[in-house]
């Protein structure tokens, strides 16, 4: 999940990849990372559904949490929020 596609952002002076070193050693945004909700799709509904397994008849497979009882997901938010509001 990413809240944007800082890849494709217009600011980015590296079209289409996301570096952590000025050295660019690393491109993040590579072709072995599947991003399956980004920008409008990553809602709280979105959110909750997914931990929830509330998915409609035609959710795709391939976005849906493959989880059992016995399964342990974590989560890490990183991000900024205010009063009634958390941003990711």
């Amino acid at each position: 999940m990413i809240p944007t596609d800082h890849g494709c952002n217009p600011k980015n002076i590296f079209p289409g990849t996301i570096y952590n070193r000025k050295e660019h050693v690393f491109n993040w945004l590579c072709k072995d990372i599947e991003i399956d909700y980004k920008a409008e799709d990553l809602t709280e509904d979105a959110i909750l559904n997914l931990l929830r397994g509330r998915y409609s008849e035609f959710f795709p497979q391939s976005k849906r949490l493959k989880t059992n009882s016995q399964s342990k997901i974590f989560l890490y938010f990183n991000g900024h929020g205010g009063d009634n509001f958390f941003k990711i």
